[in-house]
């Protein structure tokens, strides 16, 4: 479950990166929430 979680993380860090590239604040402020 580990390794679950992990790959989890690497898909929403590149789901980060897209959001960066796109400039979409919106988005990119609801991902930001998994991470506080």
């Amino acid at each position: 479950r580990l390794e679950q979680m992990i790959s989890q993380i690497d898909k929403l860090e590149d789901v980060v990166k897209v959001q960066r590239n796109q400039s979409d604040p919106t988005m990119f402020n609801k991902i930001a929430v998994f991470f506080q």
